[in-house]
């Protein structure tokens, strides 16, 4: 069979792509375009390990370590857990796409036998997939949007409405949502402590007021901002939301 070296690398950079966009769909990671659109050019350079009398344990390391390179540059690497979950996601979605489209040469080939293999062990790897996506359940509940500081400061954000956050601002009872610290943009802000408690125990959160904040879309306002000291969720959301935002949702 003749492979033309050129339309190698065009097809391989298309799966690339998309396999990136997918991820960032999936888990709304808010990765630019120019960054997924980059980082698929790392996918082309494994490419050239093929040409070389290479074992197959060192060219799947190869592979492993370039799928890894194009999920940082795409999503960035905010934590170790952060990008094993895109590399999953993306490996993930790659056996899918490369069964079916396995699946379709066969049929094109009207091969039986591998017909039927692909048929016994289509619904099981299907049924995996299922069993790993059930357990994203929690982002269904993931937002983007961002938030306007005073002095014209935006800040993007990957939001998780978490019904079990039900913080309110004791006197006027605004709601509050809870941002990493760190990402809050440092200035002279009005602050005010609220009193919390929690299993872990309780203390005062300190908060602040911002212009505006922006949820998919649309405005949700008189909320306070608290700022968390913890690294929420594993690093995969940078905000909570109050349960009180689903009514604006």
């Amino acid at each position: 069979m003749v492979i033309y070296v050129d339309v190698l690398l065009v097809i391989n950079y298309i799966m690339d792509l998309i396999l990136l966009i997918c991820v960032n769909k999936i888990l709304k990671r808010q990765a630019s375009f120019r960054r997924i659109f980059l980082a698929s050019f790392i996918g082309e350079l494994s490419l050239i390990f093929l040409v070389l009398d290479i074992n197959k344990i060192m060219m799947l390391g190869i592979r492993v370590l370039s799928s890894t390179m194009m999920c940082i540059i795409s999503f960035r690497a905010k934590s170790f857990h952060y990008v094993l979950e895109n590399v999953i996601y993306f490996y993930m979605l790659g056996t899918i796409t490369a069964g079916c489209c396995y699946f379709l040469y066969l049929i094109s080939e009207a091969n039986l036998i591998y017909v039927i293999l692909v048929v016994l062990f289509g619904p099981l790897s299907a049924y995996l997939f299922m069993k790993l996506y059930k357990r994203r359940v929690v982002y269904q509940h993931l937002y983007t949007g961002y938030i306007e500081f005073y002095k014209g400061k935006i800040v993007f954000l990957n939001m998780y409405l978490d019904t079990g956050n039900k913080l309110i601002e004791p006197f006027t009872h605004r709601p509050i949502i809870l941002v990493r610290d760190g990402l809050i943009p440092t200035y002279d802000y009005c602050t005010i402590y609220v009193p919390f408690n929690t299993l872990n125990g309780h203390g005062l959160l300190k908060c602040i007021r911002v212009c505006n904040i922006f949820v998919e879309g649309k405005k949700i306002q008189n909320c306070y901002v608290g700022v968390s000291n913890n690294n929420l969720m594993n690093g995969t959301t940078d905000c909570i939301l109050n349960i009180k935002c689903l009514e604006e949702l």
